[in-house]
């Protein structure tokens, strides 16, 4: 009777052993190749409009890697930073070309050796050429009325198209951006245009 209680204690846990558990249900070990745990709501916000996924447990290799990534960089936005050093990176983010681009800047050791990386990269930009208001405008990626295109260029980036009126040296234009803001609902699309005359912002328009 021994033998066979201690023989039906072995099956029950031998077969325990080879169930293959759901890796949302919290028993499953995952190797060091996966994902931090992400529900698939959580995946879209950190990917934007970049991924759409129906199940964030079956990620390609390709998006396994971008999410690892992108997950990376979260937690180094999150890091301590001085104020100088946030300021720096949110103004040049969106210029950078790449998740792991914007990674190996945050890893830089001090505020001058994230200077002298974007004078090496050609990002910097000199605020001296501008007045003050303008300078800040551009540290926080906005634009104003009587803002010069160059000025445009450097706060919100290359636009998606441009459309010139007449000569170019004139500086009549229209530019179009397309930018993904999030909201409650997820990532919005927001298309806007941006009206030069003379070289000079006269107005916009956001749908």
């Amino acid at each position: 009777m021994k033998s066979m209680m201690i023989l039906l204690i072995a099956i029950t846990l031998g077969g325990c052993s080879m169930l293959q558990r759901h890796p949302g249900s919290g028993y499953s070990s995952f190797n060091t190749e996966s994902p931090l745990l992400v529900g698939t709501n959580e995946y879209q916000d950190l990917m934007g409009n970049e991924e759409n996924v129906g199940d964030v447990y079956n990620l390609s290799p390709s998006q396994r890697q971008r999410l690892n990534l992108r997950l990376a960089l979260h937690q180094a936005e999150k890091d301590v930073m001085s104020i100088e050093e946030r300021r720096l990176y949110y103004r040049y983010k969106d210029l950078m070309a790449s998740d792991d681009e914007r990674l190996r800047f945050l890893k830089l050791p001090t505020l001058t050796a994230k200077e002298n990386y974007l004078q090496r990269a050609g990002y910097y930009i000199d605020d001296s050429q501008y007045s003050r208001e303008i300078a800040s405008l551009i540290a926080e990626n906005d634009i104003s009325l009587g803002m010069p295109m160059k000025a445009v260029r450097e706060s919100w980036g290359e636009p998606k198209a441009e459309e010139i009126s007449g000569h170019q040296a004139l500086g009549n234009a229209r530019w179009r951006y397309t930018k993904y803001i999030k909201s409650i609902e997820g990532y919005k699309r927001e298309d806007r245009t941006v009206f030069f005359q003379g070289g000079l912002v006269v107005g916009w328009d956001t749908k």
